[in-house]
């Protein structure tokens, strides 16, 4: 369904509603009824041609809430991948208690980074990465992995670290923005000249900058990282679009709509841009 068709419709009524489903019950992390129903719907059911009759694997199952999404959307098969014992048991519980077959769906017990080089490559169409990006040091060789197994879509959800701009530029973009104003209240000058320096400073963090934010997280506390060095890190915008770009991805950023979404309650990361979602294509 075109974005257009889904503005018509009241959002009030999702086409897949948590409220009532076991997963705000088997897992406290992340797991509010608004956040769920809104990943779901921006990730998920808007993509849903990359959902339908597809074979998915989805990264970081936890308790089963999205494999069991893509199974409602239309998934021929689901493969979840989770490293904690608990959420690999509630998954499957949660999925056969819904009425799911359990012959459309697995739930493997195991490391990501142990787990992935055994898939070969073709296995997937469609690979989902929903809450596990920011929870490792290793995201350059996840999304090698991903390139070797060859799914015709991959879609990323994350929180990010904003960009590190140099003091000088900021300072320099400021000072043209004030006699950008000044000019053309006055109407002194042609502004060309400043327009385009503007552009330049403007385009230049997001161009060729590449960072990760690295920081502590403890192994044991629930929904964090698994990596008992208790070291992940956080990736910038720039970081995930330099690295669609060189590993050879067709992608678009998912659209969190501020005018069409009315009620913010738990996805304020998303509304204040500390987290960004998206959907690639291998070229």
């Amino acid at each position: 369904m075109r974005r257009e068709e889904f503005q018509k419709i009241n959002m009030e009524t999702f086409h897949i509603n948590y409220e009532n489903l076991p997963f705000v019950e088997t897992s406290k992390t992340a797991a509010e009824p608004n956040r769920l129903n809104w990943r779901c719907e921006i990730l998920l059911t808007r993509n849903r041609y990359a959902i339908k009759d597809k074979k998915i694997l989805d990264l970081a199952s936890h308790d089963g809430r999205f494999s069991y999404a893509c199974l409602k959307l239309g998934a021929n098969y689901v493969a979840g991948v989770e490293a904690r014992p608990h959420l690999v048991k509630y998954a499957k519980e949660n999925l056969i208690n819904l009425g799911c077959e359990q012959k459309h769906f697995t739930f493997i017990e195991d490391d990501i980074f142990n787990y992935l080089p055994k898939v070969k490559s073709g296995e997937f169409d469609t690979i989902i990465c929903l809450g596990f990006f920011h929870h490792t040091i290793r995201q350059i060789e996840l999304l090698r992995e991903i390139i070797r197994i060859k799914p015709k879509y991959f879609i990323l959800d994350t929180p990010i670290e904003k960009e590190l701009v140099k003091k000088k530029s900021r300072n320099r973009y400021i000072l043209l923005r004030l006699l950008k104003s000044i000019v053309n209240i006055g109407h002194l000058i042609r502004t060309n000249s400043i327009d385009k320096r503007l552009k330049k400073i403007a385009s230049a963090p997001k161009r060729d900058k590449g960072f990760l934010s690295f920081r502590r997280e403890s192994h044991e506390v629930e929904g964090l990282t698994i990596d008992r060095i208790d070291l992940v890190a956080v990736p910038t915008r720039s970081f995930i679009e330099m690295f669609f770009k060189q590993l050879g991805f067709n992608f678009k950023e998912l659209y969190w709509d501020k005018r069409e979404i009315k009620n913010w309650d738990q996805i304020d990361d998303y509304k204040k841009g500390r987290r960004v979602s998206y959907i690639a294509q291998l070229y």
